[in-house]
């Protein structure tokens, strides 16, 4: 990386083009003796024994911003189901957390989600609603449709919660 520091926006992207397990490239980011945090610029990582300038910081923070997919949210309710359809941005992948507007979140089940995919395969964990008025516990769906299902930034993702199941669709 030009200077010495990257937003990790930019490895998750790179590891997600190399189908490599996100989760596992991000915690050896943050766990790998090589690499630190860039300061206190949130986002940024550079190499043990490298700093770098701010304005190198302020670089890598512009090419992180120019580069990023925005995550855009659509939704619609009806009868007993909700229906999210998703682009999936940069943030989204790398945190598996969606900020939805205040109606949907006083729609969304208050013991949460299950999550299901149109092929059959059923997730651990659920989809809830944090008191920030956050969705939170997309990551294992977001990892399951990048190397199950080829999606990537920027594709566009349908899911249907009826009752308390949140199913992705085709």
């Amino acid at each position: 990386a030009e200077g010495n520091v990257m937003h990790r926006e930019l490895v998750s992207r790179a590891a997600v083009d190399a189908d490599l397990g996100l989760a596992s490239v991000l915690l050896y980011c943050q766990l790998n003796a090589l690499v630190r945090p860039a300061g206190e610029r949130i986002g940024l990582i550079r190499l043990v024994g490298r700093f770098p300038t701010d304005e190198e910081q302020d670089h890598a923070l512009r090419v992180a911003e120019v580069t990023r997919v925005k995550t855009e949210l659509e939704w619609r309710a009806s009868g007993e189901s909700i229906e999210l359809e998703l682009v999936l941005g940069s943030n989204f992948i790398l945190t598996g957390v969606l900020s939805p507007p205040r109606a949907l979140a006083t729609l969304w089940p208050g013991l949460g989600t299950s999550i299901a995919c149109y092929c059959s395969h059923r997730f651990k964990g659920r989809i809830t609603l944090t008191t920030q008025q956050s969705l939170v516990g997309f990551s294992s769906l977001i990892n399951h449709q990048i190397h199950d299902h080829g999606a990537r930034e920027g594709s566009r993702l349908v899911l249907v919660a009826k009752g308390d199941e949140l199913r992705a669709l085709p």
